[in-house]
């Protein structure tokens, strides 16, 4: 009897073929079906949900997942289906696959996700940061026509390495691979919170040089005075051609604006155009200048874009032609920024700013012998044109170092199961 207890377990844990690559000496693949437990979800009906706290806490994906331990759910479940215990380890088997968390309380799971439960040699914490390193590996061999998702054979041979001692797992050599992983983590992981704070001071520093700018305004009555917008500019309403009137988007040729086009201070493309029938027939070949200034007033009011292509836009968005003396940049600028809400009695219905009233808001502008100063517009647009630009690629050099923390992380993960860590 002896003899074949020790029998099977020299089986389930015997060298693996066609392994994914050399393990050093004292190091085997097993297969995840033989050093743990794994239950698929199953979705209760959902006349058994509520949000009043009955039943159990119940999990359908990966929405409530933290870094490492699993928020609390918004649901709960009075017939649950399937149990997750203290300790159990979550992985996302539904598009988004692979994501893994560790459950702190007794939970129910939906079809999204599985239980990986590890026996008594593997140390939990070592089976989770493998999961996290085998993660975009899920991403590349997911099944389904649909969406990506993991089978429970997938998971069951899932070949996990594991450093060996006297013919079975290692469990401290596991523990302090797993103190290593954590204690590199500590230190990238407080290299990447300084970053994250750099980033938010950096974007930080554009608007109070818009603040200084205001604040100026507000003091200098001698050099700024505050204008109506309809003073110094002319605005047209742009059109959105009947959607049912393929007429009018097949073939499209003629760029035509929408509020999602306008994501740089340029807009040198759009995502849709309309055709040769809706230039002649809905815009009467009245196309918007290049180099025209465009505002949205409309869903989200003040996001300003300059055209650098001749375009038609929908109805959210005025194209404002500025006055001989009034410098288009300066508006480009000065416009996002000005307080909206302020009108939102009289002039918005929901997100909506009534025309009218626009061509009545007031905004700052610098003056000179009366006159708007068209010099000093220049000067403040150039040097916001140059900051706005120095602080980008100051934010993506930042936003790089991130990644490259990020890469570090995956790297610390790769050698610390291939034997290489310690």
């Amino acid at each position: 009897m002896v003899k074949t207890i020790n029998r099977m377990k020299e089986e389930l844990f015997e060298e693996v073929k066609d392994a994914p690559y050399e393990l050093p000496e004292g190091w085997k693949w097993v297969t995840l079906k033989n050093v743990a437990k794994i239950i698929m979800g199953q979705s209760p009906p959902s006349s058994t949900y509520n949000k009043e706290g009955v039943g159990i806490p119940f999990y359908q994906g990966k929405k409530e997942f933290g870094e490492v331990y699993l928020k609390e759910s918004s649901i709960w479940c009075s017939e649950p289906k399937k149990l997750a215990n203290p300790g159990d380890i979550l992985i996302s088997v539904r598009a988004p696959v692979g994501d893994v968390n560790i459950t702190k309380n007794k939970c129910a799971i939906g079809r999204g996700l599985a239980i990986i439960r590890p026996k008594n040699l593997l140390s939990l914490f070592y089976v989770f940061y493998f999961l996290k390193y085998y993660k975009p590996f899920w991403e590349k061999k997911g099944k389904g026509s649909t969406f990506k998702a993991i089978k429970k054979t997938d998971l069951e041979n899932l070949l996990i390495p594991l450093p060996f001692k006297d013919g079975k797992p290692d469990f401290e050599k596991q523990k302090q691979i797993v103190e290593r992983i954590e204690a590199l983590f500590k230190e990238i992981d407080k290299a990447i919170e300084l970053r994250q704070k750099a980033i938010e001071e950096t974007r930080k520093l554009f608007d109070s040089v818009l603040d200084r700018i205001f604040r100026e305004a507000e003091k200098d009555k001698e050099n700024w005075k505050w204008v109506r917008l309809e003073d110094i500019a002319e605005f047209g309403i742009g059109k959105t051609p009947k959607r049912s009137e393929k007429k009018y988007w097949e073939e499209g040729k003629y760029y035509w604006v929408s509020i999602s086009d306008m994501q740089d201070k340029y807009i040198t493309d759009t995502k849709e155009k309309v055709s040769q029938k809706a230039f002649d027939e809905v815009f009467k070949g009245k196309l918007i200048p290049k180099g025209t200034l465009l505002m949205s007033f409309k869903l989200t009011v003040g996001k300003t874009a300059i055209l650098d292509i001749s375009a038609f836009h929908n109805e959210a968005i005025v194209h404002i032609y500025p006055r001989d003396n009034i410098y288009r940049d300066f508006l480009y600028w000065i416009l996002p920024t000005l307080d909206y809400s302020k009108y939102l009695n009289t002039a918005i219905k929901g997100k909506t700013l009534n025309k009218d009233i626009l061509k009545k808001i007031l905004i700052p502008l610098p003056f000179k012998n009366n006159q708007p100063d068209l010099e000093k517009q220049k000067q403040i647009a150039n040097y916001l044109d140059h900051l706005h630009t120095k602080i980008k690629q100051l934010i993506q050099l930042q936003q790089c170092q991130l990644e490259n923390f990020r890469k570090l992380k995956e790297s610390i993960l790769n050698k610390a199961f291939r034997g290489e860590l310690m």
